[in-house]
């Protein structure tokens, strides 16, 4: 026999605690993840947003400095190529200078227009207007928007110049005449530019001979008698103007750059000039990106040399302690010039607002999940409910309580199927209960019996109960009547045994026989059998005054317990098994049971069972017997009842004063019949039989003593009866 008990350690929760666990799980792993998505996804689309921005804010910066440099290269290319131009100026005027007034007038870009000869001869035309620097360099009178500067050489090789200031309708205001100029046109960046090439050229930015101003120039050389080159200037401080109103934001950058890192057109252009002192005089040169120390330009600078010196879309770089979003693109080479447009903006610009929608969402996600906490709350247990009550019906059936239903409803189709199932499972075992004693499948699922073949010696305390006179009740009785009335009797006894722990091993015809300490350990086996029987006692007297009040037959019962060993376990075959316990233990308890209808007593125990019980039960000698079947004797006791306050759950059967006082004196009597003063023990048996004249016991041994006291009995007689019957 083994017990399949499989332990568990692990920690488990509740379902509905489960459930709520899920739930919450699942809506913070379904949040989380069209958060996460929706910021990836967002983080993307502002990215590509980012780049379309930027690549228009390029394409219109290119747009832009196209529409300043591409009609300077017209201009050239056209002047280039008029047969005046070769023409040198007059100290009047020259032949072009009404089409340069014109063209300055039509392209407010322009600053200046001039030709520069190959030897040294020089006629330019300026515009003034809003050049405040370049007034206040050349010197111009208030109210001169137009400047003329004619550089002309003597036979003898000496230079002069000519200045002429102009008002709106280009009239003279005032002039001026200059012996040798130090300008002289073949050192400039212009005219060494355009010299060597029959092509318009874009040049480096330079510093302005006049006013000292950072610009451009655009130059073609002409040929003539004396060749030379036409040349524009185009305001870089309109294009940085432009620059500066297409910045995206307060941090983003914007820049014209050569690939050399020299800035071409700055945002703001003072910021183009390098001012730095050299043997303690101070030098103004054209800067650099790395002379600005702006980490956001040098950042544009290093990805865009990263990147092979190439434009690209997109690159990242870290300054100022946060992620740039840089942009690079060239400018059409058809300039002659590389030219490259670099931008930056911070990341925060396009993933500032997805941050703060995603903290938004999340803190959405926390009060949407925090509502929704009572309604997983309230879901989990109405799941768990039905589960709960199904849990407890099948403790119910576990414990073989098979009377009530199983009381679920549920609107989930599985644990309605499950309910039905656990209610089959209950008719099922309620039905199966009716072809074997259930009592007896109850302990074995209760117990958590493995039903295996065999059985283990173990010191058992056997119960055996038969009700007397058992045949005449069931001649009097239809067989129906019997078979109802004898089923509740066994209900009436055998609950009182189940409930205090004892195993039924079969229903006898009228008899039962249970025994205690198998399958489940019981150091206090014999107690509890014994206190058991007193149960049994009462509830039969309770049923048959019950009976008798119907006009039916009692159904007196008697008792007999022994204590000894026996073996125990499954017998039978491998489809069909029985627990039981075997033995002599067995045989003899069954026999003490039939000594009652000798000595007229309801529960004889074995003196076995008298001394593994203590002190808290109170007994009667009977005798020594030796029953049939039995060569040795044994003692017999009648179990009277319990000491008051020596056991629990023993106090009702506790035994008063006067019945104390009877037993002493009946101990006393006894001893007197044991020690063969037969004639002394018939008159005091006579005296208890006068006290109590139901005592069969007192009638058994009044009779017996005053046969002895008669005929005494052999030398050797001990008072032991032997039995030839059951």
């Amino acid at each position: 026999m083994e017990f399949n008990k499989e332990s568990d350690n692990r920690l488990s929760f509740p379902l509905y605690i489960n459930i709520l666990t899920m739930f919450f799980l699942l809506i913070l792993t379904v949040t989380g993840a069209v958060i996460f998505y929706n910021y990836i996804m967002n983080e993307r689309s502002a990215l590509q947003t980012a780049d379309r921005l930027l690549s228009e804010v390029s394409q219109s910066v290119m747009e832009r400095t196209q529409a300043v440099f591409q009609p300077a290269f017209m201009a050239v290319d056209t002047y280039a190529c008029s047969s005046d131009m070769e023409e040198k100026a007059t100290l009047l005027t020259h032949p072009l200078a009404p089409m340069f007034f014109r063209t300055l007038s039509q392209n407010p870009n322009f600053t200046s227009l001039y030709m520069g000869f190959a030897d040294g001869d020089f006629f330019m035309v300026t515009n003034l207007k809003g050049r405040d620097s370049a007034r206040k360099a050349i010197k111009a009178p208030k109210g001169a928007i137009w400047y003329t500067l004619s550089i002309f050489h003597r036979h003898d090789g000496s230079r002069f110049a000519l200045n002429k200031y102009l008002n709106a309708d280009c009239a003279l205001m005032d002039s001026s005449l200059e012996n040798a100029p130090p300008y002289d046109p073949r050192k400039r960046p212009w005219y060494k530019a355009a010299i060597g090439t029959d092509k318009a050229t874009l040049s480096d930015v330079y510093f302005y001979a006049f006013d000292k101003e950072p610009g451009i120039s655009v130059s073609q050389r002409f040929d003539g008698d004396v060749e030379g080159v036409f040349a524009v200037d185009i305001s870089l401080s309109k294009i940085s103007g432009f620059l500066g109103r297409q910045n995206i934001s307060q941090d983003s950058r914007i820049i014209l750059f050569a690939p050399d890192g020299h800035i071409l057109a700055h945002p703001d252009a003072q910021r183009m000039v390098k001012i730095k002192e050299e043997d303690g005089k101070k030098k103004v040169t054209l800067a650099r990106i790395n002379d600005l120390e702006d980490p956001v330009l040098d950042g544009i600078l290093s990805t865009f040399r990263d990147a092979g010196e190439q434009p690209f879309t997109r690159g990242i770089f870290r300054a100022n302690g946060e992620e740039y979003l840089a942009h690079v693109a060239v400018m059409p080479s058809q300039h002659g010039k590389e030219v490259h447009i670099g931008m930056a903006v911070p990341m925060r610009e396009f993933t500032g607002p997805i941050v703060r929608a995603g903290k938004q969402s999340v803190f959405f996600s926390v009060l949407l999940l925090a509502g929704f906490i009572p309604v997983i709350v309230w879901t989990s247990r109405r799941i768990t409910k039905p589960l709960n009550q199904i849990m407890s019906a099948v403790r119910h059936i576990r414990q073989f309580e098979l009377d009530e239903r199983v009381p679920v409803r549920s609107r989930i189709n599985e644990i309605n199927r499950l309910a039905q199932a656990m209610e089959t499972m209950r008719v099922a075992l309620k039905s199966f209960g009716m072809y074997i004693p259930d009592a007896l499948v109850k302990n074995i699922v209760t117990s958590n019996l493995s039903p295996e073949l065999g059985g283990d010696r173990k010191e058992l305390t056997l119960f055996f109960s038969d009700i007397a006179d058992f045949t005449t009740l069931a001649e009097s009785l239809s067989p129906e009547a019997l078979t109802n009335d004898i089923t509740r009797y066994f209900d009436e006894v055998g609950s009182v045994i189940l409930s205090s722990g004892g195993t039924i091993d079969k229903y006898i015809g009228d008899a039962i026989m249970a025994f205690w300490n198998a399958p489940t350990e019981q150091a206090d086996h014999a107690s509890q059998a014994c206190l058991t029987a007193l149960r049994c006692r009462a509830a039969v007297h309770t049923f048959n005054a019950a009976r008798q009040k119907q006009g039916l037959l009692p159904m007196h019962t008697r008792f007999g317990l022994h204590t000894g060993e026996a073996i125990v376990g499954n017998t039978g075959s491998s489809d069909r098994m029985n627990y039981t316990a075997m033995g002599a233990s067995v045989n003899l308890a069954s026999r003490i049971e039939g000594l009652n209808k000798h000595y007229g007593t309801e529960i004889l125990v074995s003196q076995n069972t008298m001394a593994k019980t203590g002190k808290g039960f109170v007994f009667r000698s009977v005798g020594r017997a030796i029953p049939k079947g039995s060569t040795e004797s044994v003692g017999i006791f009648e179990l009277v009842g319990t000491r008051g306050g020596a056991m629990h759950g023993g106090d009702e059967f506790a035994v008063d004063d006067q019945t104390s006082e009877f037993l002493s004196r009946w101990e006393k009597t006894f001893k007197l019949y044991l020690s063969r003063r037969f004639a002394e023990a018939a008159e005091r048996f006579e005296k208890h039989l006068a006290d109590r004249p139901q005592d069969g016991l007192a009638a058994m041994y009044l009779t017996s003593a005053r046969n002895l006291a008669a005929i005494p009995p052999p030398p050797g007689w001990q008072g032991v009866t032997t039995f030839t019957t059951k």
